[in-house]
Parts: C-alpha cells; structure tokens; sequence
C-alpha cells in the first residue's frame, strides 16, 4: 500500500506539497487503515509528501504517523 499525504484534505494535512480540496478526510483515511488492517490482505505500506517545511506545528507528521499506527493494528 502507498498512501501519498496529497490524498488527504489539506484543510486537515497541510503540510504536503499538492493541496487538493476535497481529499479524504483524517477519519475516512483512518477507517480505511483499519479495514485493511483487520482484513490481512496488505503486508506493507509506505506514506510519501509530508512536507515539514509546510507543515504548521507537526500537524501532518503527528497524523501521518497515527495513521501508520493504525495500518498496523495501533
């Protein structure tokens, strides 16, 4: 699985480089890790474009890794 950041709504993720209103949200992104998750079928991911020279206060990391977290069963 590879989820680029420039997925995500940029109202919630801004720092990633192509902002594109209208993305997924952090909870319907986060719903989705958990499926596959629970589902087995993925056994690696990456997440590319967090941007932390865009980034305001770690915003986009902080929620990049929870949703690592969550692909993983955290």
């Amino acid at each position: 699985l590879s989820l680029d950041v420039d997925a995500l709504d940029p109202l919630e993720t801004p720092g990633t480089g192509t902002r594109v209103l209208g993305g997924l949200t952090y909870r319907e992104s986060h719903f989705a890790l958990e499926l596959l998750h629970q589902s087995q079928s993925v056994t690696s991911m990456d997440l590319v474009e967090v941007n932390p020279l865009i980034d305001h206060n770690n915003h986009t990391a902080e929620q990049a890794v929870s949703l690592i977290g969550t692909f993983f069963g955290e």
